[in-house]
């Protein structure tokens, strides 16, 4: 597989994933190993071995867990009868805390990869959110 293709090809899988997620279609299960296989596309796609890998491994698996109880909590908050007035708000509010922890995601991994592994890394997330429909370029 050429190196062209291997971003091509994750942005198309993350936004079949994406898109099935969104709608409901995965369990935790298929979303904790759509996680993992994401994880390790981002360890392959920056070319990373050893203790590097195990580290960024290591901070992305933490990192996801907390953006899934971000979501979890926000889903059972809308499961309570909240009015879409009222979630507009929290999801205000749930926008800045995801914002939030993609900055300590970078600045955990900064500690650990190059400055262009980090750029590299921010690509790669900038690719996946176009991917999702956001558009988001993220900070840093």
């Amino acid at each position: 597989m050429s190196a062209r293709a291997l971003p091509q090809l994750l942005v198309l899988g993350l936004f079949l994933a994406g898109t099935a997620a969104a709608q409901g279609r995965l369990d935790p299960d298929a979303m904790r190993e759509r996680m993992k296989a994401q994880i390790e596309e981002t360890v392959a796609a920056l070319e990373l071995t050893g203790d590097k890998a195990e580290s960024v491994r290591a901070i992305l698996t933490s990192q996801a867990e907390k953006r899934t109880t971000m979501m979890q909590e926000l889903r059972e908050r809308r499961g309570q009868g909240q009015g879409q007035r009222q979630g507009q708000g929290r999801r205000g509010g749930m926008r800045e805390q995801l914002a939030a922890l993609d900055e300590e995601t970078t600045t955990m991994l900064s500690e650990v990869l190059t400055k262009e592994e980090v750029e590299k890394y921010a690509e790669l997330q900038a690719t996946r959110r176009a991917a999702r429909g956001r558009g988001r370029v993220p900070v840093g």
